[in-house]
C-alpha cells in the first residue's frame, strides 16, 4: 500500500497498489488480493473524506473501480449459488456508492474548476448571475457530502466491507476450488475482449459526438482498470507502455466528460441562457483541441504493443 503524503500534520491518502500476481496461485487467493489492497484504500479515504477534503473522495472512487473491476473480472468462475448472490449484491452495494461518491466529486469539480473557468474574463452584467449559481452549486454540493456522511461505510462498515470481507474468506476457497482455468488465459481473454470494446467505440473519433465520446470513455476506463488487475502476470516494462497509453487516454476523455457534466449542471441550477452559451464555447474550444489528441492516443494504443500478445 502507497501512502503519498497529503498535507503536513494531516492523514496521508491512500492508493492501492496494484496487485503482484503469481499464475501458480489458486484462483481464490488471487480474487484475495484483486480485492484486498482497494478495499483498505477506500476504507481509509473514505473514513477521512469531507468538503475540506475533496481529494479522498477522488481516491475514494478509484478504489470503487478497481473493486468493480475485480468483481466483473472473477463473476464467472464459479457457479457456486451463494457465492455468486454475494457477488451480485456486492456489485450493487458498489454501484451505490460509487453514485453517492460521484455526486459529491461532480460538485467539488463545477465549484473548484466549472465556476473558477466561468469567472475569468466574465462579462460583468453576468456577474450577479454566476454569484446565485455557485450559491446553489455550493448547496448542492452541502448536501451531496451529506448523503455521503450518510453512508454505513463511511465509518468502515456497510454492505460493501462486510460482503468483500466474506468473498475474501472461506466462502471463495470453497465456491472457486472446482475451477481450474489458468489464470493468464483467462486474463488474455478478458483483455482482448475489452480492448476490441474500445477500438469499436473509437471508430471515426473525429465524429464522435457527445454520446459516442461516453461510451469511449466509459470503455477505456474498464480496459485501464481491467489492465491493472492483470498486469504483473507479464512483463511490466511490455505492460507499463500500454497502461501510460490507457491513462493519457482516459484523462483526456475525463476532462471531455466533465466539461459535459458542467454544461447539464448549469442547466440544473438554472444558469440561464446567457452563462451557459460562455460555457457551451468554452467547451466546444475544448473539444477542438482536445479531439485531435484523443485520435492520436488512440492510434498510439492501437499500435502500441498489448502485454498479453
Amino acid at each position: 500500500m502507497s501512502e503519498p503524503e497529503h498535507k503536513r500534520g494531516a492523514s496521508p491518502l491512500l492508493t492501492a497498489a496494484l496487485p503482484q500476481l503469481d499464475p501458480q496461485l489458486s484462483v481464490a487467493d488471487v480474487l484475495r488480493m484483486a480485492l484486498a489492497d482497494p478495499l483498505r484504500a477506500l476504507r481509509h479515504n473514505l473514513v477521512h473524506a469531507g468538503p475540506q477534503e475533496p481529494e479522498f473522495v477522488h481516491q475514494a472512487r478509484v478504489s470503487v473501480r478497481r473493486l468493480r473491476t475485480s468483481v466483473r473480472a472473477f463473476r464467472a468462475m464459479s457457479e457456486v449459488r451463494p457465492w455468486r448472490d454475494d457477488l451480485r449484491v456486492l456489485e450493487a452495494s458498489l454501484r451505490v456508492l460509487n453514485q453517492v461518491l460521484g455526486e459529491a466529486r461532480d460538485a467539488d469539480i463545477f465549484q473548484g474548476v466549472t465556476l473558477d473557468t466561468l469567472r475569468v474574463g466574465l462579462d460583468p452584467d453576468l456577474l450577479p448571475t454566476l454569484v446565485a449559481v455557485a450559491a446553489r452549486a455550493e448547496a448542492r454540493r452541502v448536501a451531496a457530502y451529506a448523503a455521503m456522511a450518510a453512508l454505513p461505510e463511511k465509518t468502515g462498515d456497510g454492505a460493501v466491507f462486510l460482503l468483500a470481507e466474506r468473498l475474501m474468506g472461506e466462502l471463495s476457497s470453497t465456491a472457486l476450488a472446482g475451477t481450474r482455468q489458468a489464470m493468464t488465459h483467462v486474463a488474455k481473454t478478458q483483455l482482448r475482449k475489452a480492448h476490441a470494446r474500445v477500438m469499436r467505440a473509437a471508430r471515426h473519433p473525429e465524429r464522435l459526438g457527445a454520446p459516442q465520446r461516453h461510451r469511449l470513455r466509459i470503455a477505456v476506463k474498464r480496459l485501464r482498470y481491467l489492465t491493472d488487475v492483470w498486469a504483473s502476470l507479464w512483463p511490466q516494462k511490455r505492460s507499463r507502455r500500454y497502461l501510460t497509453q490507457l491513462e493519457k487516454l482516459q484523462q483526456t476523455l475525463g476532462a471531455l466528460n466533465d466539461a459535459a457534466v458542467a454544461g447539464r449542471t448549469l442547466r440544473q441550477l438554472k444558469a440561464g441562457a446567457a452563462l451557459r452559451a460562455v460555457w457551451q464555447a468554452q467547451e466546444k474550444r475544448l473539444i477542438a483541441r482536445e479531439m485531435p489528441r484523443v485520435a492520436r492516443r488512440l492510434a498510439a494504443l492501437e499500435h502500441s504493443p498489448a502485454p498479453w500478445r
